[in-house]
């Protein structure tokens, strides 16, 4: 496992921007979920972040029978139901269409991160990685290897452990 460490101000602008883009998309991704009285659920992977569902701490909006039940799988993500009872078609379009008219689309693109990096994405998968930001500096752990002259400075893991030993102090 290797330690890098990136302090230009490219890179630290990369993570900035990447970071605005989803507080913005969560932000619309709450707005939608209160209007069904739920909360979001994000899909997380190595290039994306983006809307997966709704889940429910009480009574789903409308009827139960509206909506897919949530399980642990899933996250207890849930959506509105294709297939309804007949006294329910009616109320099930209406969600339909509030649904599709009003929901995020989109997803934040985190791979501007990776490429600023100088990192692909495929590499991080098959290798594996853990990234953070402390003060001005973002810490990588992985055994991809970035591409010269993207800023990363191999560091020591002992760094590495302090500064993530900081970051959860602080958290």
């Amino acid at each position: 496992m290797s330690y890098y460490k990136y302090t230009t101000s490219t890179v630290l602008g990369v993570w900035d921007e990447v970071e605005r883009l989803e507080a913005e998309f969560k932000s619309n991704c709450s707005m939608f979920c209160d209007l069904f009285g739920g909360k979001p659920v994000y899909k997380y992977d190595v290039t994306r972040v983006s809307f997966y569902g709704i889940s429910f701490d009480e009574r789903p909006y409308q009827d139960p029978g509206l909506w897919t039940k949530g399980e642990a799988k899933s996250r207890y993500a849930c959506w509105p139901r294709k297939k309804v009872p007949a006294p329910l078609k009616e109320q099930s379009r209406a969600l339909f269409e509030l649904w599709l008219d009003e929901m995020p689309n989109g997803y934040v693109d985190r791979d501007l991160l990776n490429k600023a990096m100088g990192l692909d994405w495929g590499m991080l998968i098959i290798t594996g990685y853990a990234m953070f930001r402390h003060e001005d500096a973002i810490y990588l752990q992985t055994d991809a290897k970035p591409e010269k002259g993207a800023g990363a400075s191999e560091i020591l893991g002992s760094d590495f452990d302090l500064a993530r030993a900081a970051v959860r102090k602080a958290a």
